[in-house]
């Protein structure tokens, strides 16, 4: 699976890192060890991005592009998207929903450490 590009936007933001996680087969993309994304493969071998992203837009999605975001594959479906890079999804909206992920997962952190990220930039 060659998707460096996607791994690549991910790293490009701050305090960003990534893990292979040889038991699942996919890299983790970490924001201060939480985990924001995975990029994996799903049982059928089809390649997948799943991120953490608002519930409410979640849902939109799913509901939009019903058949190439679904909910997150082993993930909580409230929380998670997964999307099949396997699709027409463009490439525009793929760069959108991982900064979006980053945002999401960075204002759950807590202020003081939202404070050292941006110190560090």
């Amino acid at each position: 699976m060659e998707y460096t590009w996607i791994t690549n936007l991910f790293i490009k933001q701050p305090a960003m890192t990534t893990a292979y996680q040889e038991e699942w087969q996919a890299t983790k993309m970490m924001l201060d060890d939480k985990m924001t994304a995975m990029l994996a493969t799903d049982k059928t071998g089809r390649p997948i991005l799943t991120l953490k992203l608002p519930p409410n837009h979640n849902a939109s999605l799913q509901e939009h592009y019903h058949d190439k975001i679904v909910p997150g594959y082993y993930m909580n479906k409230i929380h998670w998207s997964s999307i099949y890079l396997d699709t027409d999804i463009s490439h525009e909206l793929i760069v959108e929903l991982i900064v979006e992920n980053y945002q999401t997962v960075f204002q759950s952190l807590t202020k003081k450490k939202q404070t050292e990220i941006l110190d560090k930039k």
